[in-house]
């Protein structure tokens, strides 16, 4: 399994990495939080479906 992660701006967007989660772009589990200035952003892993997709697509 290819490891893919993305940090999300939770900050701005609150709400965002659920709905990426139920369209199924990221998976569910936390990988960690990244601190920046005074926010913590998490960090998630790309969904298997998402990363075929990109692979195949190059």
């Amino acid at each position: 399994m290819s490891e893919f992660w993305l940090t999300i701006d939770t900050n701005n967007y609150p709400n965002v990495h659920k709905t990426l989660i139920e369209y199924d772009v990221l998976e569910d589990d936390l990988i960690t939080v990244t601190p920046s200035g005074f926010c913590k952003y998490p960090v998630y892993q790309l969904s298997e479906r998402l990363i075929d997709m990109l692979e195949t697509t190059n």
